[in-house]
């Protein structure tokens, strides 16, 4: 459990906080967020970890899809 509240709310929250700061901002940046294979193979232990770097991805079609923003995540 203590490495769900160290990794997944860092990413997600800093994803989604960013994302709010250019709205209010009127900006429509690029948007790239870095990822990491993880959230397609992660190893024991890592399982939340694997869903804040699913989250990335899920963010960036999001982001494409409702608000225009041409956003990409590197999974590396």
């Amino acid at each position: 459990m203590l490495h769900y509240t160290i990794s997944f709310p860092k990413q997600v929250l800093g994803a989604v906080h960013l994302h709010l700061a250019a709205q209010a901002l009127g900006a429509r940046p690029l948007f790239v967020h870095f990822g990491s294979v993880a959230s397609v193979y992660a190893g024991a232990g890592l399982g939340c970890y694997a869903g804040a770097n699913d989250f990335l991805s899920w963010f960036a079609e999001y982001q494409r899809i409702e608000g225009g923003i041409d956003a990409r995540v590197i999974e590396w």
